[in-house]
């Protein structure tokens, strides 16, 4: 074997991946070493419904949430949707770059181990038009839900892909304000079975009005649900529209 080839074997085996932030060697299989996993925008104080962005204390109710509460019973991210997170979430959805994906999901795992979160029965990713899909060629909440479920902490969890479906191509998300968006999903979405009570974690990127979440939440109460959860990798601040 060449010198430079062993050298590169045995660095790839020391440190198989480069940190997508600082460049040097991770020490992992992400490319995010810990120094720089530390500097990210972590979301330490949030709404504990929707996980908006907050000054006070971890886990108090918003003033959206207590004036009209979403379907959904609770929401964790991870982290503040804003640099480096936005740049992973943009390259890993629109770029098929799954080692972008491969981060946001790990950032997500390590948020659900500090919430000690109750597994719930089912973990469904919000779900893509088969046209949308068809064009991208993947779902990225489907694949950040893969690697969560992957994980041996998380390998009790049942990932439900066929569970619910979008029924309509809905105009793109992030052209719409919060009121256009929510009638934008209006019957949306389609649940395949009764739930009889069961709880149902929605596995998604970013949240921004939450309006795709609580259409979804919706439709699964609507079949049964005892209770649905959202977990995303990243939450906006409030958006004004």
């Amino acid at each position: 074997m060449h010198s430079k080839t062993l050298i590169q074997w045995a660095l790839d085996k020391l440190a198989p991946c480069h940190c997508a932030l600082c460049g040097l060697p991770s020490g992992r299989d992400i490319e995010l070493c810990l120094h720089c996993e530390g500097e990210l925008p972590w979301l330490t104080h949030s709404c504990g419904q929707c996980a908006l962005p907050l000054a006070g204390a971890r886990d108090a109710i918003c003033g959206r949430c207590l004036a009209q509460p979403p379907a959904f019973d609770t929401c964790i991210a991870a982290c503040a949707y804003t640099e480096p997170i936005s740049s992973w979430v943009h390259r890993g959805k629109y770029r098929g770059d799954f080692p972008s994906l491969r981060v946001l999901a790990y950032l997500l795992r390590r948020a659900l181990s500090s919430h000690e979160v109750n597994l719930p029965d089912l973990v469904i990713p919000m779900p893509l038009h088969w046209r949308r899909r068809w064009q991208r060629g993947f779902n990225q909440a489907q694949e950040i839900g893969r690697e969560i479920t992957r994980h041996p902490q998380f390998t009790e969890l049942k990932l439900d892909t066929r569970l619910a479906r979008r029924t309509r191509a809905t105009t793109v998300q992030r052209e719409l304000g919060l009121v256009e968006r929510q009638r934008n999903l209006r019957g949306a979405f389609c649940i395949t079975r009764p739930l009889e009570g069961q709880t149902v974690a929605i596995v998604d990127d970013v949240l921004t009005t939450g309006a795709s979440a609580n259409a979804l939440a919706l439709a699964l109460k609507a079949e049964g649900a005892g209770q649905v959860d959202v977990w995303c990798c990243a939450r906006t601040p409030l958006q004004l529209k």
